[in-house]
């Protein structure tokens, strides 16, 4: 039956399907891009909703709550406002953050660090899983020790041309390893929403790089027998590609769609089954890392900063390589610990 409640909700949808659409079409490319990748389901944006019971659901500093939500506005937080980039200070470059205060994108010590979001979220990812399957089922990098994926690599990695972030063992099946590459990204970045289509099309980089990661792997050679080549992109806005939501549905469908007993104590009703508490811890750790680097990397007076000393061959050194040309940087690269 069509009641009041259903007729109030469905013109509620259809009134807020208007204001986007107004919202989208007077937006510019990185607005309408921020739009699209927060309108994708499920919604990211649900970590706001999350009341901190456990450092997994905590910021590391009272200000970077807000520093994470004015950069999901793609606005400057306004206590970093008149700030200045410390690395690029350090190389006598234009440091200024900006009125977005999006510099940390194009910024080579910024987003395009792997430590800076990458890593977070593959530590966040390797935790999920081994509460789920198991450490001795997962393969990864832990306290900062590679060696069990570096033995990995050497012993079944002689096909491969990449190093993959984290194996499964028997994930697919006795004898097989699903590999997971994880690729983080910001959508809203000049150049993805130029060419790559994210200003029209949700979702559009993570289908891209879900397409190109196995050629990354395997360079038009077939994948060896046993094995699985999985790319888990994720924004950092917090919204998931196709393969990495299917991963966390799969996972919740193997703790029986609850949050494991060991997870218990930080469960809430916002997470009442695994893959909801799977995003919204993985998207937190974006927003987390991000904030933390953002704030770690200001400083208000460039000219009070030592500058950096040139290296003895600057060709091979990343600090001269990476600021030769930022100008078509903007959210084109992919953070990733094997590029």
């Amino acid at each position: 039956l069509f009641t009041l409640s259903s007729a109030q909700r469905a013109a509620s949808a259809v009134v807020s399907a208007l204001s986007f659409l107004d919202l989208y079409a007077s937006s510019s490319q990185r607005g309408r891009a921020r739009l699209l990748d927060g309108a994708s389901r499920p919604g990211p944006s649900s970590w706001i909703r999350r009341v901190p019971t456990s450092d997994r659901f905590a910021f590391l500093h009272p200000t970077d709550y807000v520093t994470a939500l004015c950069l999901d506005l793609l606005v400057v937080p306004p206590h970093m406002r008149d700030m200045h980039c410390l690395p690029c200070a350090r190389m006598r470059r234009s440091s200024t953050i900006g009125p977005d205060g999006r510099h940390f994108v194009s910024c080579p010590h910024g987003l395009r660090l792997h430590t800076s979001v990458h890593d977070p979220v593959v530590h966040e990812l390797i935790d999920l899983l081994d509460h789920v399957l198991g450490p001795s089922r997962v393969i990864g990098e832990r306290d900062g020790d590679r060696r069990a994926l570096d033995q990995w690599y050497a012993q079944h990695g002689g096909h491969l041309h990449h190093r993959p972030d984290i194996v499964l063992v028997g994930f697919d099946g006795p004898g097989t390893f699903t590999l997971i590459d994880v690729k983080t990204l910001d959508p809203s970045g000049s150049s993805l929403a130029m060419h790559h289509g994210t200003a029209s099309t949700p979702l559009a980089r993570h289908r891209e790089l879900e397409r190109s990661t196995p050629t990354d792997y395997l360079r038009g050679a077939p994948c060896p027998r046993g094995m699985r080549i999985l790319c888990f992109a994720v924004s950092v806005f917090g919204s998931f590609g196709a393969e990495a939501q299917g991963l966390l549905r799969r996972l919740s469908r193997r703790c029986g769609r609850s949050v494991p007993p060991s997870l218990s104590g930080e469960s809430s009703w916002a997470t009442p089954t695994f893959a909801p508490f799977a995003r919204m811890s993985i998207s937190l750790a974006c927003r987390r890392a991000l904030a933390f680097s953002v704030r770690s990397s200001v400083v208000a007076d460039p000219a009070s900063v030592e500058p950096q000393a040139v290296p003895a061959d600057p060709e091979r050194s990343f600090q001269c390589a990476c600021h030769v040309d930022e100008s078509d940087s903007d959210g084109s690269a992919v953070m990733d610990s094997g590029q």
